[in-house]
């Protein structure tokens, strides 16, 4: 093995770009706390133990609203290993449940179904997403009497659906706005080849009828034969600028290539750029202003 290999660096994994309305939609998940919340208050532990509990609650959902600000713990690890690493991490203040609640635990789940869902391709994502259910829900079923089974089934069924859902209509959203983009380069593609087409079919036409003619003209009348040619080169000139700037209208007109390569530049550059990772649907003048 040569010393290159040996030395060569790890892959890394980069940290995705965030938004607030990202933060804002997971952080809206918190609101399935209140059921082991409730289920502490209503429990006939002694307060220390309750107390404990609502601490390890309270732990739980600021790490829940870190992983989100902070998908990547470590950058050598895959998106699959960080994810099983955050949910690993998001259980070590759920223990402190045990003393008063040893069955609150599971209904964090939809958490972890979350975590999942949302950083995993779609069908690691469900994937994942029926295990955790399955692990929290069956334990439960099994030990609570059929009377008891209303809130673990609420908890737990509900939530895991609508996640998945959503996980799944943000996939959609994202093919659609690229497929979008796609599309609008194709037009402008056509466009463009269209333009390019005419000026070059008009120019080079003139220039073969001119530059005949100069070279009928260069024994007869050499005065005029240079002047053919001034003008063949003016022409060229000419549509040489024209072909540029209507290939040029084509790329400025695509913001999102743009961004890839701002991104790449600036990465190549040493500097770590915060861009968007996708571009939303705008009209072409708006586009252009931006790219």
């Amino acid at each position: 093995m040569s010393a290159a290999t040996r030395t060569a660096p790890r892959p890394r994994t980069e940290e995705p770009e965030h938004h607030w309305s990202d933060l804002l939609f997971a952080t809206v998940w918190l609101v399935f706390l209140v059921i082991p919340a409730a289920a502490l208050l209503q429990s006939d532990e002694p307060v220390w133990a309750r107390a404990l509990g609502l601490l390890g609650l309270a732990l739980f959902a600021g790490l829940y609203t870190v992983s989100w600000i902070r998908q990547i713990l470590l950058p050598y690890l895959s998106v699959l290993g960080n994810a099983v690493l955050w949910c690993a991490v998001l259980l070590v203040p759920l223990t402190l449940l045990l003393p008063a609640s040893p069955w609150g635990m599971a209904y964090t789940a939809p958490f972890f179904v979350a975590v999942c869902a949302f950083r995993l391709p779609l069908r690691q994502g469900i994937l994942a997403s029926l295990l955790i259910e399955t692990a929290a829900l069956v334990p439960l079923l099994m030990l609570l009497p059929r009377e008891q089974w209303f809130w673990p089934l609420f908890g737990l069924v509900l939530p895991g659906p609508i996640i998945l859902l959503s996980r799944f209509a943000v996939d959609r959203s994202e093919t659609h706005e690229r497929l979008a983009r796609e599309l609008e380069i194709s037009r402008q593609r056509e466009a463009v080849g269209r333009d390019v087409h005419d000026i070059l079919g008009h120019s080079l036409t003139v220039i073969t009828v001119k530059t005949q003619l100069a070279q009928r003209l260069v024994e007869t009348d050499p005065q005029r034969a240079v002047a053919e040619l001034d003008d063949v080169l003016a022409l060229s000139r000419e549509a040489l600028t024209d072909v540029r700037s209507t290939v040029g209208r084509l790329r400025d007109l695509d913001l999102g290539v743009e961004l890839v390569q701002a991104r790449a530049a600036l990465r190549a550059a040493g500097i770590n750029p915060h861009l968007p990772s996708s571009v939303p649907l705008l009209d072409a003048v708006t586009r252009s202003v931006f790219a």
